[in-house]
């Protein structure tokens, strides 16, 4: 009996995303001013062919619905299209090539990806020339932020002040708390591989994250208002930025709101997956914030960031994004809730237009879908004449283009009704607030952090953000102790004690965390075989043999100081990419896990070093974890210090 077989079918990645090519590429010159970018790639293709409307387009939009047979795809001369990932093989579900949350396709863009072989012996040295080539292209950021306004100053501090007799907020504890946790202990190293240390540790000594203070009463001299930590000289200046929630709120709690001043880190790490660093940053700052608040018997929560006042219309905040707010209370009196996007006002029209600098397009049902990431999450579907208008609308270098109303009317033969649908969904954009944007924009899009902008603007204007409960869980004892905490990168080769590893473990992932989970890589501890295994709710389960630091090595990509320690250690969480509204939370959360974990461990005098730079197939498939990409990852190595 003869069998028939099937022909191929071939369908367009639904990963693919249209966006701007001097946003993605600032370098760019050319004619072509939009790039087809596949994540699953890392590759971006020149949307080339006519101005407004690229041949490619109606092409992608059509065969987002419809089947090519590898014989239709040879007859139009496009097997290319197959071989760059454009086009993928059909496996019959079209649900399987539903368009997805831009969260999504970013983290597939940053799965597995390439960083610098550190097995090079020559790493180092070629690492300091390429710092010292971009010091002559760029200007190093400072490595403090100057702050301008009414400064007050900070009361003198010491470590003794961290441990206070009375459960009170006070001058004094606000002083000292944000001192320990913001401020240098050691500046060394000269422009441009300066580096920072501080009470947690930071990717290259960049140390991004900022605080800023929030007072719903007047505590001693500080008047009730908003301040930001000037860390350099340990001042609070006033912030008129923000406004406090309300004028009623409860007089004993006070806010740190998190930012991150992203210059210092972009301007050594020029790749997407860097961004991840900032988050685990701020991971173990946070928890270091919380841990000396509970340690003195506050309770402490993160919420979502605080919006600014004036989020519509002045751009600083792309300067110094938010990340996240820490509350700090002198009781529990909040249960769990859900935050929902604040709704912001339109903008005041002016008759010209730019094309908002947060959008892209994708493919779905044959049709063509433009999405805008800010102000607001926007998806809709718009025609070609639509995409011809936002080409249109692109910033200019020769200013040649009539953006008013009526040359778009004349020059597309359009009525005023097509503007205003633009417009509304905020795909258009006044000039005068574009152009402020795009500047802001730039400082992201010139350091290969474009697409780090667009995930960002997704998370924060995402809704139904969890606010977690009120905790009070301590694991610190000796807070001077903590401030001998170094980075290790010479361990010695000397079994961990039973007790002190057991301790580590089970104070490493918080009480009210039930989804991180820790794989331990146990290679010389006393009472504990060797091997693999998982701590995850309470619960000790070995997983296999123990890896050898040769392996490890090679998993966190060459780094000579990984897997030399007595244990290793992979902080494990999954993320939900449908949801972006937590996406950043977990890795902070990943931060926070691994900050405990060096508290525990520079209390017992074991050193830690720490590493987000790992090789994603290979760890999981070597971990025997499910080949998924939505689990992350965050590696340590703990051991005794040589």
């Amino acid at each position: 009996m003869l069998s028939v077989v099937k022909e191929k079918e071939y369908i367009i990645n639904p990963n693919l995303m249209i966006i701007q090519s001097k946003l993605y590429s600032p370098s760019y010159a050319g004619p072509g001013k939009w790039v087809i970018y596949n994540p699953l790639t890392k590759q971006a293709l020149l949307a080339v062919g006519k101005d407004r409307l690229p041949d490619i387009v109606p092409l992608l939009t059509d065969n987002s619905k419809n089947t090519l047979t590898l014989k239709d795809i040879k007859e139009r001369n496009i097997e290319t299209l197959i071989e760059k990932g454009i086009f993928i093989e059909f496996d019959g579900f079209i649900e399987n090539f539903k368009s997805s949350t831009f969260v999504e396709k970013y983290h597939n863009a940053v799965f597995d990806f390439p960083f610098r072989d550190y097995n090079d012996n020559e790493w180092l040295q070629k690492d300091h020339e390429t710092m010292d080539h971009y010091a002559k292209l760029w200007e190093h950021p400072p490595v403090f932020t100057k702050r301008n306004g009414l400064a007050y100053e900070m009361p003198e501090t010491s470590l003794e002040s961290l441990k206070i007799d009375e459960k009170k907020i006070s001058e004094k504890f606000i002083s000292v708390l944000l001192k320990s946790v913001f401020g240098p202990i050691k500046i060394k190293g000269k422009s441009p591989n300066i580096m920072v240390q501080k009470l947690s540790p930071s990717g290259g000594g960049k140390h991004p994250i900022e605080g800023v203070v929030f007072l719903n009463k007047a505590v001693g001299t500080l008047d009730k208002g908003v301040y930001t930590y000037d860390q350099e000289n340990h001042k609070l200046v006033l912030n008129d930025e923000y406004v406090l929630e309300s004028e009623n709120s409860d007089d004993d709690t006070f806010k740190i709101l998190i930012r991150a001043r992203v210059d210092r880190p972009m301007w050594r790490y020029r790749e997407i997956r860097s961004f991840r660093a900032v988050l685990l940053d701020a991971g173990h700052l946070i928890e270091n914030i919380r841990q000396i608040c509970e340690f003195n018997g506050f309770y402490t929560k993160i919420t979502p960031s605080i919006t600014t006042k004036n989020h519509t219309s002045e751009f600083e905040w792309m300067k110094e994004p938010e990340i996240c707010s820490l509350t700090i209370s002198m009781k529990n009196h909040e249960k769990t809730t859900h935050d929902s996007a604040k709704e912001l006002k339109g903008f005041q029209q002016e008759g010209r237009y730019l094309t908002n600098p947060s959008i892209y397009f994708t493919f779905e049902d044959g049709k063509l879908i433009c999405n805008s990431l800010w102000p607001k999450i926007v998806a809709n579907e718009i025609s070609y004449k639509d995409f011809e208008i936002l080409t249109h609308c692109l910033p200019s270098r020769r200013g040649d283009r009539d953006i008013t109303d009526k040359g778009i009317f004349k020059e597309f033969l359009v009525k005023k009704n097509n503007i205003d649908i633009l417009t509304d969904l905020n795909f258009l954009l006044p000039e005068k607030v574009a152009k402020s944007m795009y500047k802001e924009v730039f400082q992201w899009s010139s350091h290969n952090w474009y697409l780090n902008f667009l995930v960002h603007c997704e998370v924060i204007n995402s809704k139904n953000k969890k606010i977690s409960s009120y905790r009070l869980d301590p694991i610190i004892s000796n807070i001077e102790k903590n401030f001998e905490r170094r980075t290790t990168r010479n361990f010695i080769n000397h079994p961990i004690p039973t007790d002190q590893l057991n301790r580590i473990i089970n104070e490493a992932i918080p009480k009210d965390d039930q989804t991180t989970e820790l794989i331990i890589n146990v290679k010389n501890s006393e009472g504990i075989i060797p091997g693999l295994y998982s701590w995850k709710n309470n619960s000790l389960t070995r997983l296999g043999e123990h890896i050898s630091p040769e392996q490890v090595r090679e998993l966190i990509i060459g780094q000579e100081w990984a897997g030399t320690g007595s244990v290793d250690v992979w902080i494990k969480s999954c993320i939900d990419t449908s949801d972006p509204s937590n996406y950043e939370m977990e890795f902070i959360k990943l931060g926070s896990v691994a900050q405990r974990i060096c508290i525990s461990c520079t209390e017992d005098n074991i050193g830690t070093f720490m590493t987000p730079a790992i090789k994603d197939k290979e760890v999981l498939n070597t971990l025997n974890l499910p080949n998924v990409k939505n689990i992350i990852l965050y590696h340590m190595t703990i051991g005794y210090r040589g």
